[in-house]
């Protein structure tokens, strides 16, 4: 069976697909939030141990 070329213009195909790029995006992003929070906890875990710099 073949298809003509109006049923081929009918044809939608991975619209709502996820795509590599927005897999590596949304990894980037949990990476830097995971830092940022690492940071965070670090900072108020030598401010309550007094292990501040000066």
């Amino acid at each position: 069976m073949k298809i003509n070329n109006n049923e081929l213009l009918k044809i939608d195909g991975g619209s709502a697909s996820i795509t590599s790029s927005m897999i590596n995006a949304i990894t980037s992003i949990i990476k830097v939030l995971f830092e940022a929070g690492e940071g965070v906890g670090s900072s108020i875990r030598r401010i309550n141990d007094g292990d501040i710099c000066k």
